[in-house]
């Protein structure tokens, strides 16, 4: 033993050696643990060796008498161990007192306390004050060294959001550069301005969704964020809100909530290592950022990361890229020391005659990184090496020969070695447990009393090798470089005995799923591993966090494909496709549903496959396909699948036959449906299998039927308490109302589903009732509602995901401003569709968009090119199979016929294509081919009777609700009366349609039927109206570029010559 170091410890612990007293225990004495007794004569924090020669110490002077030792609880719960002097202790004391006041005995080697510190006077040990956790390792507040125009900058910013509102900055640089201490200034700054703190770091491996946010929210507000953060209510895959939509609310929804309480106090919200943040987490730092960027809010957002960790393809560096062009998004880089800086914070630690070439030698060793110097120094001052100035000239002189650590990873190693077992089992059962090390768990997974526990914990932190958070009790590591040296240091068999014991101590704390999974993966517990992977990715799935859950079910599968557990990778592959399902990924998605149906081991779990995967191909217009895996599926299925899995497939087998034009095949899918959901006595089955067959008999034309079903549909949802299939009848609904001509009853259904979509917040459908109202607001002629409307269409489609959708509204989008003579606006809107189209490869889409893009091109005399599209279309059609589409194919192509001349052609295409819709006598598309069959022969005077014409015309135009297509008809119907000589009623038919046209904004109608009503007024001999009409014309083709009216137009011209 120390004898020195023993007498110090006495003579620390005695309230007043020099007292004569009668040997009892002095008053004003009090116990003290180990570390307060280091530090109270004048032991460095930095010193480990001298500091556990104090524990050695201690432990001699209780064996020898001099000192007791008692386990004391804290205020906070946790036990200490703390030593008082015994009467033996005391007499010690004083004689060593009287020792020291006596001349200095020269033969006599005493311990010498550290250098700048008089044990004499620190009498008083305050412990250090609580730190936020950092990731830097740099100096010390004492310590803080340059940095002055980072910190004039960071605290205009923080000044700024008093004025002008939220603001987010970006923090950069790369590690022990300074990043978290420049921060920590920032915080204390912001205190003293009574502005609220919240401050968080990202762990890669044991967040979970919003993790590192919800925990600086809390911090900064006191209490919890919204509950719906924590644990919001689980979304089933089928209730219609998807994934993408009930995130953008949720963030929305604490966004809001965190902007709504910054206005009663400023706030600054600090997040560390967002380099290691998950998806979930940067699109809640984003939604905030872009929130707070309002003047109104007071918010400082402040990211904290390292440039070398972020990939150009990492969520991170999108995010980035997303918000560069906001103006209230700043950076901050952080970069190493300057030669001055670096001298500065030497000459702070070592004294201010410390050797310019020792500053030299450390500031090239260490780049000018303010961690790499601090470890160095600190190893310096543990070793006791010298670094008198006088040796500075002299090359051979102590500052040269000094041995240097060559990275920041050696230096902390040097200062760790002479940890003793001890000390080593607390710090690397720290770094194994992560970055937020709670002392309860720590203390499980040590084999040690837990007094000794706390006081290594306590040394530990005084050596700056960890950090307490602001709670005061939670652990943490001022440097990742620190906790992962230490973890390299310990052998890879005792790493994983570490990471079992923290996974069984964490259970009990019911800590996050992922933080356990992650301590089962790294101590080879695979089984147990999958099964909490599996836990952490169905919360995550529940916070509609999808990119996390499919990370967390992709490391189980592959642990479950390690071990060969045959069942669980099917299971996982299933769970895999689910979340991609709902996230609109459906390649990915067909790839897991593939794998999942070939090694399902029972059949539920295939006919859940072979449904998705049906799905999913019919969504892509595989139709074939998707018919043929349905069909499978139920092949494949027992009675002890459930009856809601068998009218899936029989659902998704009916939509594929619907696609494929085979109705009656599809009634019977339905019929079959609705007998496995009676079977089942399952309302909820019943009314979706009434949805069904009242959807297909809507476009069989049996309205009757339809209506009956819809409603019926409607009405048992709602008693179900199912509003998103109640919406969705409603919509359909609506669809069979505008094709019975009931267009008020349409739209007044159609307002009922927007309107609970919009309450119940199922974004996912609200595109299509949006489609259905701007689809009936063009059938009552109001275009620029219904132009609105799928503008509406295509955000709220964006903002749920559905790229299908969005692009279905652009397509019919597109057709409006092209009626309306839009024609750029129309062709960039059908190429985005296009494009879309092609990348989801969606060939059902793909027609329409071609189909829509020909008409474009038509429209502006652009008669290859429309060719072309048709062309495309039409082939697209027939792969598909799907009557409608070829109908729609072929009447585009028709139209460029009849504009080049080629009328039989023309003709030929439009009854073909009337022939293939004819299912409901007045729909809407068969009486547009009707009619543009009517115009082909009126192209060609010699073909046909002109009373006949005129009367198919008459029929149409009584037979139309939709007044678009209603005013079309009169002015073929004029056209017709023109050609059989009933003059006057041409006249009353053109100037209907050209006033009715005029009103909907049906510029492209329009056109036509004022070069009709010039031709009529040449007719009648009356050359000043027809040069009106003419002229009238000509602008408005002109204005609007619409070339193909060019030739009739130079016709009409030469006649009025």
């Amino acid at each position: 033993m120390d004898h020195s170091l023993a007498d110090l410890v006495c003579l620390y612990l005695a309230a007043d050696p020099a007292s004569e007293h009668d040997g009892s225990r002095a008053e004003t004495e009090s116990p003290a643990a180990p570390v307060d007794i280091a530090t109270g004569i004048g032991i460095d924090p930095a010193d480990i060796s001298s500091r556990l020669g104090v524990f050695e110490a201690l432990t001699g002077l209780v064996t020898d008498g001099f000192l007791t030792e008692t386990v004391q609880r804290t205020a906070a719960g946790y036990e200490r161990t703390v030593y008082e002097l015994t009467d033996s202790g005391r007499a010690r004391a004083r004689d060593v007192r009287r020792t020291l006041d006596s001349p200095p005995d020269t033969d006599r080697e005493e311990y010498q306390p550290a250098a700048g510190i008089d044990w004499q006077e620190n009498d008083v040990y305050s412990p250090p004050r609580p730190v936020e956790p950092n990731d830097g390792g740099e100096p010390d507040e004492t310590r803080f060294v340059g940095r002055e125009a980072e910190l004039e900058f960071l605290y205009s910013a923080l000044s700024s959001i008093h004025r002008r509102g939220g603001r987010t900055l970006f923090v950069t640089g790369d590690r022990g550069v300074g990043k978290s201490t420049l921060c920590a200034r920032v915080i204390e700054q912001a205190r003293e301005r009574d502005v609220a703190v919240g401050r968080a770091r990202c762990s890669r491996d044991a967040d979970e969704p919003y993790g590192p946010l919800r925990r600086a929210i809390d911090r900064a507000f006191d209490e919890p964020v919204p509950d719906a953060l924590i644990d919001p209510p689980a979304a089933t895959l089928d209730d219609g809100a998807s994934i993408a939509a009930r995130r953008s609310g949720l963030l929305g929804h604490v966004a809001d909530a965190v902007c709504d309480r910054v206005i009663d106090r400023p706030t600054l919200l600090v997040v560390d290592d967002l380099h290691n943040a998950g998806a979930s987490t940067l699109a809640l730092f984003e939604r905030i950022a872009t929130a707070s960027a309002a003047w109104v809010y007071p918010l400082m957002l402040v990211g904290v990361y390292r440039p070398r960790a972020v990939g150009d393809a990492a969520p991170l560096a999108a995010m980035r890229a997303r918000l560069s062009t906001d103006v209230r998004i700043d950076d901050q880089v952080v970069e190493p020391f300057e030669r001055a800086e670096t001298a500065r914070l030497v000459r702070l630690a070592r004294g201010p005659d410390v050797s310019t070439q020792l500053v030299d030698r450390i500031h090239e060793t260490a780049g000018g990184n303010p961690l790499f110097v601090a470890e160095t120094l600190a190893g310096l001052a543990e070793s006791g090496a010298t670094t008198d100035p006088t040796a500075a000239a002299d090359s051979a002189g102590p500052a040269t020969s000094l041995e240097l650590p060559a990275a920041p990873e050696r230096a902390i190693e040097r200062r760790l070695e002479p940890l003793d077992d001890a000390g080593w089992a607390v710090i690397e059962a720290a770094a194994i447990l992560g970055h937020r090390i709670e002392p309860d768990v720590l203390r499980s997974i040590v084999s040690l009393p837990e007094s000794d526990v706390s006081a290594y914990v306590r040394l530990l932190v005084d050596a700056r090798f960890l950090d307490r958070t602001d709670d005061g009790e939670t652990l943490t590591f001022p440097s990742e470089v620190v906790r992962e040296t230490v973890v390299d240091s310990t052998a890879p068999d005792r790493r994983r005995e570490l990471h079992g014991r923290a996974a069984d101590a964490l259970v009990d704390t019911d800590a996050p799923p992922a933080t356990i999974a992650h301590h089962c993966a790294e101590a080879d517990a695979s089984s147990r591993a999958i099964e909490y992977f599996e836990r952490a990715a169905q919360r995550a799935h529940r916070r509609y966090a999808g990119s996390n859950a499919i990370e967390l079910y992709e490391r189980a599968l592959d642990l479950a494909t390690q071990i060969d557990e045959t069942r669980r990778v099917a299971d996982l592959q299933l769970a895999l496709g689910e979340t991609r399902f709902v996230r609109g990924e459906y390649e990915l998605a067909a790839e897991h549903f593939v794998a999942a149906r070939d090694g399902a081991t029972d059949a539920t779990n295939s006919a859940r496959a072979h449904h998705r995967l049906a799905e999913i191909l019919v969504k892509r217009g595989d139709v074939d396909r998707g018919i043929e895996t349905a069909t499978a599926g139920l092949g494949a299925v027992t009675d002890d699948v459930p009856a809601a899995d068998r009218c899936r497939l029989h659902r998704v087998l009916g939509w594929g036959l619907i696609q494929r034009g085979e109705l009656a095949d599809a009634r019977d899918a339905f019929e079959q449906q609705a007998a496995v959901a009676a079977d089942a006595a399952d309302d909820s089955l019943l009314a979706l299998a009434d949805h069904d067959r009242g959807t297909l008999a809507g476009m069989t034309g049996e309205i009757e039927c339809a209506e009956a079903k819809l409603a019926a549909a409607a009405a048992a949802f709602d008693r179900l308490d199912d509003p998103n299939l109640r919406a969705k009848s409603l919509t359909n609904l609506a669809l069979v109302y505008r094709r019975s001509g009931r267009l008020d009853d349409a739209l007044a259904a159609n307002d009922r589903a927007l309107a609970i979509q919009r309450e119940y917040g199922y974004l996912e459908t609200l595109p299509d009732s949006l489609l259905n109202q701007a689809e009936l607001q063009y059938a009552r002629g109001d275009l620029a509602l219904a132009t609105d409307s799928y503008e509406a269409a295509i955000d709220a489609a964006m903002d749920s995901g559905r790229d299908e959708r969005a692009a279905k509204a652009r397509t019919n989008l597109s057709q409006v401003l092209t009626e309306r003579g839009r024609l750029g606006l129309a062709f960039r809107r059908c190429q985005a569709a296009i494009d879309a189209f092609d990348r989801l490869g969606a060939s059902d889409g793909l027609v329409l968009a071609y189909t829509a893009r020909a008409a474009i091109n038509r429209c502006a005399g652009e008669f290859e090119n429309a060719r072309a599209d048709a062309e495309r279309a039409l082939s697209l059609a027939r792969d598909l199979g799907n009557d409608d589409r070829v109908a729609a194919a072929r009447n585009a192509l028709g139209l460029v016929a009849r504009s080049t001349g080629e009328v039989t052609d023309a003709l030929a295409h439009h009854e073909a294509a009337a022939s293939l819709s004819a299912d409901g006598g007045a729909d809407v598309a068969a009486m547009t081919y009707r009619l543009e069959a009517i115009a082909d022969r009126l192209a060609d005077p010699e073909r046909d009777s002109a009373d006949e014409l005129a009367s198919l015309a008459r029929t149409v135009v009584d037979e139309a609700d939709e007044r678009v297509l209603a005013a079309r008809a009169s002015t073929r119907y004029g056209r017709a009366c023109r050609r059989c000589g009933a003059f006057e009623a041409a006249q009353r038919a053109l100037d209907e349609a050209c006033e009715a046209q005029e009103a909907l904004g049906a510029v492209v109608d329009r056109c036509e039927t004022l070069l009709a009503r010039c031709a009529l007024e040449l007719d009648t001999d009356r050359p000043g109206e027809a040069a009106n009409s003419l002229s009238v014309a000509n602008g408005v083709i002109q204005e609007y570029g619409l070339a193909m009216y060019s030739e009739r137009v130079d016709q009409l011209h030469r006649r009025l010559e």
